[in-house]
């Protein structure tokens, strides 16, 4: 239970900043996984990110539950469920604005 004021501060610090390094893992993944499947393994660049996020989502919601917020009491497949619902909506969005920038932007 939080007493005062700054330890309040202390425990919001320490959450915000156990969120930052995860998801800096999780950039350096997206970007080092990316590469991998497509520079050494060759799969094509779409199939490639495709992988990635699928593992991205994966290490996102491991680093979530058991390094930013260990004391969840949900269970883990319930949360789990629930995250990846709310992944898929915004992770199709972003797959499909990569892909129309990739083929029809030709960046």
């Amino acid at each position: 239970m939080i007493r005062s004021r700054g330890e309040f501060y202390a425990v919001r610090f320490s959450s915000l900043l156990r969120f930052a390094i995860s998801s800096g893992i999780a950039f350096v993944a997206n970007l080092g996984l990316t590469a991998f499947l497509h520079e050494v393994l060759f799969l094509p660049v779409t199939w490639a990110y495709l992988v990635t996020l699928c593992c991205v989502l994966l290490l996102n919601f491991c680093m979530l539950r058991y390094f930013v917020f260990p004391g969840s009491q949900t269970k883990a497949s319930n949360q789990f469920i629930v995250v990846a619902v709310s992944s898929v909506a915004f992770r199709a969005i972003e797959y499909a604005s990569y892909l129309l920038l990739l083929t029809v932007v030709k960046l």
